[in-house]
């Protein structure tokens, strides 16, 4: 098979898998509200990338090259419940950021409002979002439930998707606790970003994977940091394609975070180089957001932010090939990851 059929029929194990998971759960569940809430939470999981569960069977099978007895399905189980758990984050975020849409649809929140509306709920938005905070904490139960599968190793990995979890939360308190008035350092924001993200959606896959597949502990650590600078330059791109970016592609808004004033490489970059840029800054939220935004991104650009966030971009994703091409690294493991780095990458282009 071809790295990009390894790579699809890894997918669809995992697909296959979470897909019998909530099916079971919606089918156990005896009120037609809470059977309603499991639907959702299934049609939440859809349509995403799949990086966290490709990566944790990645590693797992050495690309695919080991994928014989116990290991396959347990590597799946882990796959399916960390993309579960990445569920579970999406949907309590959309509800602390109030976000009504997420990939293409209502959110979870939006939905259960509606719904809770049509019944003629007087608090139909507090309903929506409490019951849209039990079906995230239903899905952040369900992975553990998954990771239960792993056999022997399910102590080691609960440990790592422990630690993320509370990092990840860690990084959520942070976050909505920030004020906008502030000024983040770069290494700041980069930090933030690997406590909400990237710890959870590139170390922790890396580290399961890395477990199952029984790697010493040199391989190990240099996954680690190769996984710990592709969190960061992840997060980067993300940024970059959530203000300059082009939503007919990446289906991003471009005027969400800035309108928000959230904080970003791109904004501190711009705020240490252009004097213009509090005031501009401050504008976000007044009279005439479309004309601060275009302000804004007009100063990102010529103060250089736009082409330092790049640059950044590049050298993350540098370093981390050269931890995954490490010779401790088998080499159709490295080449697996290599190429997963150069696809993340592209989406600067």
């Amino acid at each position: 098979m071809t790295a990009a059929t390894v790579q699809d029929h890894l997918i669809g194990l995992v697909d296959t898998r979470l897909g019998a998971f909530l099916d079971q759960r919606r089918a156990e569940a005896r009120d037609p509200s809470f059977a309603r809430l499991w639907e959702l939470l299934s049609l939440a999981c859809r349509d995403g990338k799949r990086i966290r569960p490709l990566l944790v069977l990645t590693v797992a099978t050495g690309a695919g090259t080991r994928m014989q007895g116990e290991l396959l399905p347990a590597a799946v189980a882990v796959g399916a419940a960390i993309e579960l758990l990445h569920t579970g984050f999406l949907i309590h975020d959309d509800i602390m950021d109030r976000d009504l849409r997420r990939r293409g649809r209502p959110t979870v929140a939006a939905t259960l409002t509606d719904m809770a509306r049509g019944d003629g709920d007087p608090d139909a938005d507090h309903t929506g979002a409490s019951a849209a905070m039990l079906a995230g904490d239903l899905a952040l139960t369900g992975a553990y439930r998954l990771l239960a599968e792993a056999g022997a190793d399910t102590p080691r990995l609960v440990d790592i998707v422990d630690e993320a979890l509370r990092r990840t939360a860690e990084g959520q308190l942070r976050d909505i606790s920030a004020s906008a008035a502030s000024r983040p350092q770069e290494e700041d924001l980069l930090e933030l970003a690997r406590l909400k993200t990237g710890i959870y959606s590139f170390e922790a896959p890396i580290a399961c994977g890395a477990v199952l597949a029984g790697l010493g502990p040199t391989a190990t650590a240099e996954l680690a940091r190769g996984a710990r600078e592709l969190g960061g330059a992840f997060q980067v791109v993300d940024d970059l394609l959530g203000t300059m970016g082009d939503p007919g592609r990446t289906g991003k808004s471009t005027s969400t975070d800035l309108r928000r004033r959230k904080h970003t490489v791109l904004t501190a970059c711009a705020a240490a180089r252009d004097a213009r840029w509090p005031a501009v800054w401050e504008d976000l939220t007044g009279q005439d957001p479309d004309a601060a935004e275009t302000r804004a991104r007009e100063i990102i650009v010529s103060s250089g932010a736009r082409d330092h966030a790049l640059e950044l971009s590049a050298s993350l994703h540098a370093s981390a090939r050269s931890h995954f091409t490490h010779p401790s690294i088998p080499d159709h493991l490295a080449q697996a990851l290599v190429a997963l780095t150069d696809t993340l990458e592209a989406r600067t282009r």
